[in-house]
């Protein structure tokens, strides 16, 4: 079930997933299997966290609970995850409840690192000696699988906007080389304000295109077919299939694969034997056609998708990407990597090597940047670069507290604490701006981006005009020292700022536009809300506007 949404009490019918209790997942592989057992009786009774005041139970699955939560400094809701860190099951080996360990501080990590606006954000991550708790933004909305139920299928125009949320968070996580591996209509939510929110990376992997994945994980409904044959399988092209299961069951209102015998759902998957209603438009059947394709090298990859006619159909702009920045490298950072091969080293086994051959690899193919960008979705190059970020803006801080701590589960909860109090401000690039820069010029001087457009209308209704700003230098240099003042994340774009403004559990995304007016010759900064808390985003435009016209 979701982790960060309130479940309906609605029974469960057998529209979209009607044997679900009956043919669970866990139940179809041996004991490799990442889907636990639930065990109810080992989860807390009352909770005791410094800073939560705990609430009514909102969310349970197989291996974990999610309780409401209000953190008693801002008032803001926060979603807990409490996952057991030891089964009472005296038949589980102790080897099991180390790759459990593993498993939930991997979800730690991976959800420290993701930064998108389609992505529930990791706020917290404590644990004691029975439990671990991981804190993530609570989200007012329902489950895509509750949405469904009550609403039967969506329109093609309706699903597309949907969908087109869903491929930007799915292509920014196969940016960095994550995996999800969990992807269904449970695990992705629609919020008040009809916008994504995908959840539960409790299942999620790094995964590296050198190296195959071996463990099968997920749902029936939309596992792919390699992962039912026991094939290896290198992890983006198992989510590709599981969003043409999603994209059928938004367009349908139904599962793709049914059958009340479980031998014979799995034949349909593996066979790919499914039909497609009449209603449908025949592009949208060649869209989950190519996405639904049994042999893993002929299905589509994430980038044709973005760029399949059905998905930008009566679409005035391409899918929006938010890709993390690999920034090109003259040397390696010894301390950063220092700290990798310390807490990392049981994920990857050859760190040195790979960062050694990722700056081999910049130099080398300096001015190619199709070739530098293979190296850069690799899971360990996508980590340095991660906390290389964070030296760079916080140079007074150190990683020593990470290093120091003498167990996996206190090295996780340093990291965390140490991005969470230095996320302060980060001002990123385009990928492209960073790309085309040479690797013997200033890798982190500013760039043009974003542009400042000439306009006679744009930005007139919702910006704030600038009397005091003679060039766009100046204007810029004002917003990036506001934003630093308020601990707003910026991201530069060919177009705009993209705006992450955390305050304690709250998160507004909105974008900042620039444009010249032809009219009255001043500069205007448009505010466009994207998601979040948009009392905190209207917060943050009124403070500005005030500061700017000082």
């Amino acid at each position: 079930m979701p982790d960060n949404v309130e479940i309906s009490n609605k029974k469960r019918g057998n529209s979209i997933l009607p044997f679900e209790n009956e043919n669970s997942f866990d139940s179809l592989f041996d004991s490799n299997s990442e889907i636990l057992e639930e065990d109810y009786s080992i989860f807390p009774k009352e909770i005791n966290l410094e800073n939560y005041m705990i609430f009514k139970e909102i969310g349970n699955g197989s291996s974990s609970k999610v309780k409401l939560a209000i953190n008693i400094n801002s008032n803001a809701k926060v979603a807990l995850k409490i996952i057991p860190r030891h089964k009472t099951n005296p038949a589980m080996a102790k080897e099991k409840s180390e790759q459990r360990e593993i498993r939930v501080l991997r979800e730690v990590i991976i959800s420290l690192m993701i930064k998108h606006p389609n992505i529930v954000p990791l706020l917290d991550f404590v644990y004691d000696d029975k439990y671990f708790y991981l804190i993530f933004e609570y989200v007012r909305g329902v489950s895509l699988y509750d949405y469904i139920l009550q609403n039967g299928r969506m329109e093609e125009s309706e699903a597309r906007r949907i969908f087109r949320q869903i491929l930007s968070a799915v292509h920014y996580l196969h940016s960095n080389g994550i995996s999800h591996r969990d992807l269904k209509i449970e695990n992705i939510l629609i919020t008040s304000d009809g916008n994504i929110k995908l959840i539960d990376f409790g299942l999620a992997n790094f995964y590296d295109e050198r190296t195959p994945l071996l463990t099968f994980c997920g749902s029936l409904y939309f596992a792919a077919p390699e992962l039912l044959k026991g094939y290896l399988y290198k992890g983006n092209e198992v989510d590709i299939w599981s969003l043409g299961v999603v994209l059928y069951t938004m367009a349908c209102g139904f599962v793709p694969f049914d059958d009340k015998d479980v031998f014979n759902l799995q034949n349909k998957i593996k066979n790919g034997n499914f039909e497609f209603p009449e209603y449908l438009s025949d592009s949208v059947k060649k869209c989950i056609g190519r996405m639904l394709t049994t042999v893993p090298l002929q299905r589509i990859s994430l980038e044709d998708l973005l760029n399949d006619p059905w998905i930008n159909e009566e679409c005035k702009s391409k899918i929006e990407i938010f890709t993390y920045l690999k920034r090109p490298i003259s040397k390696i950072d010894s301390e950063v990597e220092k700290l990798l091969i310390n807490f990392m080293s049981f994920q990857f086994a050859k760190i040195k090597i790979d960062l050694k051959n990722y700056l081999e690899n910049e130099v080398k193919y300096k001015n190619n940047n199709t070739k530098r960008q293979l190296y850069h979705k690799i899971p360990i190059v996508c980590l340095y670069n991660f906390l290389l970020d964070l030296k760079k803006n916080f140079p007074e801080k150190s990683f020593d507290k990470i290093i120091e701590a003498t167990s996996l589960p206190k090295k996780v909860y340093q990291l965390v604490q140490y991005v969470i109090n230095n996320s302060d401000t980060i001002i990123l690039d385009s990928e492209n701006g960073f790309l085309n820069k040479s690797l013997k010029g200033n890798l982190y001087c500013e760039s043009t981006h974003p542009e400042i457009r000439n306009s006679i209308i744009k930005g007139v209704v919702n910006g704030v005009l600038s009397t005091k700003h003679e060039n766009g230098s100046d204007l810029k240099h004002f917003i990036h020292n506001f934003c630093k003042k308020k601990r707003v994340i910026l991201e530069k774009f060919q177009k705009n700022y993209f705006c992450k403004y955390k305050r304690e559990a709250m998160v507004s995304y909105f974008k900042i536009s620039l444009f010249f007016n032809l009219l009255v010759k001043k500069y205007i900064v448009a505010f466009k809300f994207i998601c979040g808390e948009e009392e905190l985003f209207n917060e943050f435009k009124k403070e500005f506007t005030y500061e700017i016209k000082l």
